[in-house]
């Protein structure tokens, strides 16, 4: 046995005949390298732990995703429900798993994770793989994610390429296997995922890449969908075809390989060529914009990018096509008769000329088309909102709306003639006429077809300032008016849809509907959060209303407005064309019984577009494009006619009811029941002899009955004037606008190279109009 032994025992006690032994000390080199050793384990794995600990804390929890809730687009449409555009930080639509084709589904697994109804959450042998790739490629090369990975790393995590975003996405992905099925996590997926040009999720790609919903797309475009999230950029089709093509192939082959699909269906798919829809060109940018800053106010920035609204508007597509198309084709006809004249200042840059346009419903309010300017890449400014300009001669009817409101007619006679105004200041204004020419007595109606502006801003004096001041605001205008004779020019700036609006009061028989953009506005869900209507006043009575309406068709008909005609729209219509002082401004505002529309020309340096250049010259045949698109397949119909006014035959010469011998003189017109001349013209029948002039009665205005021997000195003038040279004096002024003279500035002031311009607003005056006129100052 003690053989065996590795040592020998003692038999007996000989320890006293043994050496002494050294006493070994407890902390030996060993011993300390050993503990220091166990502690620096114990300190790193509690360091661990708690590392772990907080690590956890941090991470977000799987079950967190129910509750998640990503950016949705808010969409906007038209009133007949047609997408107009989308705002979003992130273009998304969700959509249920059921609704997605089986071939984009299996196409997404064959490509991303083919063993996805295998795997827990991981994919131990992917994990492996990259691991080996990285350390070879001594780099992040390869992430080796599973479909459940990727959507937690896209729904919680950075794409930052580090180990601690990796273990997180890990971590993650095996809770959310636990938490969910496989069919919730891919429908999320499907939801979540980029597909590049904007398209978060399956039906935004789907819209966006081939402009359909994502049932209707086939096995082709399913595998070109399911090839861009690896790399959205990379795999764009807009900007490499042949790499999205053989990026597609790839996920086909693929999906052959699983069985899938069968090789011929591959084949088939792989022999269809790629078609894209069309890059979509933001449509109707300046009313989407002008959509955009209501909603912001209202909601705020986060519900309107990212709270998934669905904006319902007034605008109406078609018409805002047209709309375009009309002015885009305007604008380059106008600017072969703009470019020629207009003013070349010594290095000064050409501009661009701008343009803006409105349509509206006259009875609702509601706008159906919106322009704001030539290209809202190059000037978001909204000319037809923002823009303050002066209106010319397109604010003359509302001095007559409000003269016809106080018993005025069609057929009362003002005096056109030389007037000067002159204030205690010293200040002299004398308003003139276009062609420098005075037609001496002219009936209101032939005033405003030709537009007049002596006549026009005699019966402003006449009627009261501050009477068509509040009858511009009931009609429509809501900017200030300031009370000054010029407002007879178009003096005070407006805006182009406060016009549009207005002159919609005519063609809805008196009533004035509020403009409004937006019908009704629901959150995501399909909850109602707004809907509105117009707001609707009474601005005019329905007599007065059809009055103007009437002489205003005229203005079209024979008038300034004739250009329209011309351009061969020959259903009812009615409208005024306006131009400011030095030509700066271009209108034509117009209505029909079913549409209100306005046009506006100008430039945004308020320079001169070229002297002679009128609002009839430019801006009525853009109009006049308009409308001959809208009626190309729509019945027109008539202005509809109250029961209180009557038509009548009078001479527009005399006022009177008309005679065979007034011929060329004879107008029909419009009168309330009860104020229509009762006697007949008896003018012409004394041509022949102008002495004879003294004996004849004449329908002279309320401010003309105390100039009968001026009126009757003028009325013979004309008459010998006609008959001698035998012209139409009517027809010479047929095509050119009355632009508004040096009178038009609100403030004195306002250019200092020039004479101050008064600002005068007197008194009717008993004196002869050509004695100038001592006023009080404008208050």
């Amino acid at each position: 046995m003690q053989e065996d032994l590795p040592f020998s025992l003692p038999t007996k006690d000989n320890s006293a005949n043994l050496p002494p032994v050294a006493k070994v000390p407890f902390w030996t080199w060993r011993r300390m390298v050993f503990f220091i050793f166990c502690l620096a384990v114990s300190l790193v794995s509690g360091a661990g732990f708690g590392a772990l600990i907080t690590f956890m804390g941090e991470m977000p929890l799987a079950s967190d995703l129910k509750a998640f809730q990503p950016s949705l687009t808010t969409k906007m449409y038209d009133y007949k429900g047609q997408l107009i555009t989308e705002l979003f930080t992130e273009q998304r639509t969700l959509i249920h798993l059921e609704n997605v084709p089986d071939h984009l589904q299996k196409a997404v697994i064959a490509i991303e994770d083919n063993s996805f109804y295998q795997h827990f959450g991981i994919q131990l042998s992917g994990i492996v793989r990259s691991v080996m790739v990285n350390v070879l490629h001594k780099r992040y090369q390869q992430g080796g994610s599973t479909i459940t990975q990727q959507l937690a790393r896209n729904m919680f995590l950075t794409r930052r390429k580090t180990i601690e975003r990796k273990i997180k996405e890990i971590i993650l992905a095996l809770q959310i296997e636990r938490t969910y099925t496989k069919k919730e996590i891919l429908e999320m997926y499907l939801n979540q995922i980029y597909f590049g040009n904007g398209a978060y999720g399956v039906e935004s790609a789907s819209r966006a890449y081939f402009g359909k919903h994502i049932q209707d797309l086939d096995l082709s475009e399913c595998a070109l969908l399911a090839g861009l999230p690896r790399a959205p950029n990379t795999y764009n089709p807009y900007r490499n075809a042949e790499r999205t093509t053989k990026r597609r192939n790839l996920v086909l082959a693929q999906m052959q390989r699983l069985g899938f699909i069968s090789p011929q269906e591959a084949e088939a798919a792989k022999a269809k060529p790629i078609q894209l829809a069309s890059v979509e060109v933001s449509q109707a940018p300046y009313f989407v914009e002008y959509i955009r800053r209501q909603l912001e106010d209202r909601y705020g920035s986060n519900a309107l990018y990212k709270g998934g609204l669905k904006v319902y508007t007034t605008l109406d597509m078609s018409i805002q096509q047209m709309a375009q198309d009309s002015m885009n084709e305007g604008v380059i006809e106008a600017e072969k008769i703009i470019l020629p004249r207009m003013p070349k200042a010594a290095g000064h840059i050409p501009e661009t000329l701008q343009c803006a346009l409105v349509i509206s419903d006259p009875a609702s309010g509601e706008i159906r088309a919106m322009i704001g300017g030539r290209n809202f890449q190059e000037s978001k400014f909204n000319r037809a909102v923002q823009a303050q300009r002066q209106p010319g001669s397109a604010f003359k009817p509302f001095i007559y709306a409000t003269a016809f409101a106080k018993g005025f007619t069609q057929a009362d006679l003002v005096l056109d003639a030389p007037v000067v105004f002159k204030n205690e200041q010293g200040h002299v204004w004398k308003p003139e006429n276009f062609s420098s020419k005075f037609e001496g007595m002219t009936c209101l109606r032939s005033a405003l077809t030709h537009s007049r502006n002596i006549v026009s801003v005699k019966l402003l004096d006449k009627v009261g300032i501050d009477n068509v001041v509040e009858t511009a605001h009931r009609m429509g205008i809501a900017s200030t008016l300031n009370p000054y004779l010029t407002l007879a020019l178009g003096a005070s700036e407006v805006n182009l849809l406060e016009l549009v609006s207005a002159y919609g009061t005519l063609a809805n028989h008196g009533i004035h509907a509020e403009p409004i953009s937006i019908v009704r506005v629901e959150d995501a869900e399909g909850a109602l959060l707004e809907e509105n209507a117009s707001f609707k006043q009474e601005g005019l009575d329905e007599t007065t209303a059809y009055i103007l309406t009437d002489v205003m068709q005229n203005v079209i008909n024979a008038g300034t407005g004739y250009p329209v005609r011309r351009m061969g729209f020959k259903p009812p219509a009615a409208g005024k064309t306006g131009t400011t002082n030095d030509y700066t401004d271009a209108w034509f505002i117009g209505f029909t019984p079913d549409y209100v529309a306005g046009v506006w020309l100008g430039l945004d340096s308020h320079r001169s577009l070229g002297r002679g250049i009128t609002g009839g010259m430019v801006a009525a045949p853009i109009w006049g494009r308009l409308m001959l698109k809208i009626y190309a397949d729509r019945a027109p119909k008539n202005f509809e006619k109250p029961n209180t006014v009557i038509n009548i035959a009078f001479c527009r010469s005399s006022g009177l009811l008309a005679n065979a011998e007034c011929g060329r003189f004879t107008d029909y017109g419009v009168f309330a029941v009860g104020t229509a001349p009762t006697k007949h013209c008896d003018l012409h029948l004394a041509e022949s002899d102008l002495n004879s002039l003294t004996n004849i009665n004449l329908n002279l205005s309320p401010d003309m009955a105390d100039m009968q021997t001026n009126t009757l000195a003028a009325a013979a003038q004309k008459i010998k004037k006609t008959a001698l040279q035998g012209k139409n004096l009517d027809a010479e002024e047929r095509d050119s606008e009355q632009p508004d003279d040096s009178g038009l500035s609100d403030d004195p002031n306002a250019d200092s190279t020039a004479p101050a311009k008064p600002q005068i607003k007197p008194t009717p005056s008993k004196t002869s109009p050509s004695v100038v006129r001592q006023v009080p100052p404008m208050l």
